[in-house]
Parts: C-alpha cells; sequence; structure tokens
C-alpha cells in the first residue's frame, strides 16, 4: 500500500476506476434501453439479438481508436490522452443522456463512448507498465 501514497499511482489508479465503471455502466444500460418497450416512451422495443447489434459500434470504434491511441499518446503523452479521452467520453454520455429518441443517436453516443475508452485508458497502461517496471528488484552483477 505504500505505493499508493505516490501521486501518479493513486491518480491513475482512480481514473481507470471511474472511466471503468462508466465503461460497464454503459455496456449495461444499452441493450436494456434498446430493449425496453415502445410504451415506455424512450425504449426501442428491440429484441435481445438487435440490442446486442446497438454495441456493434463500440467494437468498430474499438479497433480504430486503439491503433490511434498508442500514437496519440506517445506524441503528446499520457496525460493529455486520459484528458482529451475523459473529456469526449463524458460528452458522448451527455449526449446519450440528452438526445435519444431515435436508435442511431443511440449507434453515435455508444461508439463515441467506447472510442474515447480507449484513448483516456492509455495513461493507466502506461502508468502500470512503468510501476512493473519500477517494482521489480534489481538483478544481481553478473
Amino acid at each position: 500500500m505504500m505505493m499508493m501514497r505516490i501521486r501518479g499511482v493513486w491518480t491513475t489508479n482512480a481514473s481507470a476506476f471511474l472511466l471503468g465503471a462508466g465503461m460497464y455502466a454503459a455496456l449495461l444500460t444499452i441493450p436494456q434501453f434498446a430493449q425496453l418497450p415502445t410504451r415506455t416512451g424512450f425504449g426501442f422495443g428491440s429484441s435481445i439479438v438487435v440490442s446486442g447489434l446497438y454495441l456493434l459500434p463500440l467494437t468498430v470504434m474499438t479497433m480504430f481508436v486503439s491503433m490511434l491511441a498508442g500514437p496519440f499518446a506517445a506524441r503528446l503523452g499520457s496525460r493529455w490522452a486520459l484528458i482529451a479521452g475523459s473529456t469526449i467520453m463524458a460528452a458522448a454520455f451527455v449526449v446519450l443522456a440528452a438526445a435519444h429518441s431515435h436508435p442511431y443517436d443511440l449507434l453515435i453516443g455508444a461508439g463515441s463512448a467506447e472510442s474515447d475508452w480507449d484513448l483516456a485508458s492509455r495513461r493507466s497502461e502506461t502508468s502500470s507498465s512503468v510501476l512493473c517496471r519500477l517494482s521489480r528488484p534489481a538483478s544481481p552483477p553478473a
């Protein structure tokens, strides 16, 4: 627990926890929202299969953004990747909360939220790899 006193460690862990909680909440609520009956006024009445297809933009955007997130974090630093990803992810969740009258609103918001999760999570991956290297015992001299 001594490592948690280091500012870079606890901020990385806290941001990874909050971003992960947000993403898992989205992964749970998007299909449920799509399956709600239309008589509720905000559901689409989709079947289980179709509601699962609403998660397809998340998968597609993950594939594209993960290829760009590494160079972005390498060029500007993991701090800016976290800030940019968190900001765009928050904006995507606001769009999901405000505009959800058509299925394409849900698709756009879901794809944006997932793509920015990849960008924002680069900080935790980078920091974790650095901490793993730092915590290894020194190898004995040959």
